[in-house]
């Protein structure tokens, strides 16, 4: 355990790291420093010292900087943190040179589309709703945090954050069967509709909700498309016409 000689200086804030590239980092989560003018940088868990517990976090903002441009004689932001406290000093200072802070809006934004992923993946809404329920909530919060609301709708944009909701969504789904099958949870909707309809001898299914089912007996002209990013693991998704 470290003997506390440093003095306790700076408090960082955690949360969960969006990929994991080790086990390491799967353990500690991004830690968080918010400068007084709202400003942030974020760390990544690089190591932890065996000889005192300290924690060693990289800046990513840092590690950005340097992908960019290499700078002879200048190293990446390092701090050391024990129980939640940065204990070598100041963590906005002695960064990389061209290391940008995070805009506050942008804190704001990415607090945001957590929330809305942490819902998804629960499945406790789909992705439009969490989308747009998270929108209108993330612009009407921008005065009370101190965040321009032109600069956070900058960083929630439809795309990027349905493409983030939809991978939360796939990560929640069940492994299949030993056998292959689908477990219960993917036959049917999330409102308990049945949605797997049909299984051929070589494994291949047809999925259509009920009301999916009446606008095609209602219909004289069909159209077909696929979106070919959203079949689970172990399967390819596939149209035949």
């Amino acid at each position: 355990m470290w003997n506390g000689e440093e003095e306790v200086q700076f408090r960082v804030d955690f949360h969960a790291s969006k990929s994991f590239k080790s086990a390491q980092r799967s353990v500690h989560p991004i830690a968080q420093f918010t400068n007084t003018n709202g400003t942030s940088f974020t760390f990544a868990f690089a190591f932890e010292s065996k000889k005192d517990g300290k924690l060693y976090y990289n800046c990513n903002q840092c590690v950005a900087a340097k992908r960019k441009e290499l700078v002879d004689g200048s190293s990446i932001k390092t701090i050391h943190i024990y129980d939640n406290i940065v204990v070598n000093g100041n963590p906005s200072d002695g960064h990389y040179p061209g290391c940008q802070p995070i805009r506050s809006a942008q804190v704001h934004a990415e607090k945001k589309k957590r929330q809305a992923s942490q819902l998804v993946r629960s499945g406790l809404s789909s992705v439009a709703s969490a989308r747009l329920n998270f929108h209108t909530e993330m612009t009407r919060e921008c005065e009370e945090v101190g965040v321009d609301e032109r600069e956070g709708r900058l960083h929630w944009t439809k795309k990027s954050v349905t493409n983030r909701l939809s991978y939360a969504k796939i990560s929640k789904v069940p492994p299949l069967m030993e056998d292959g099958s689908l477990p219960e949870q993917l036959t049917k909707t999330n409102t308990g509709q049945q949605f797997l309809r049909f299984e051929a001898p070589d494994g291949s299914k047809l999925f259509v909700n009920d009301m999916c089912l009446s606008l095609l007996e209602q219909s004289s002209c069909w159209k077909a498309d696929g979106t070919f990013k959203s079949a689970p693991k172990g399967y390819l998704q596939v149209n035949i016409i």
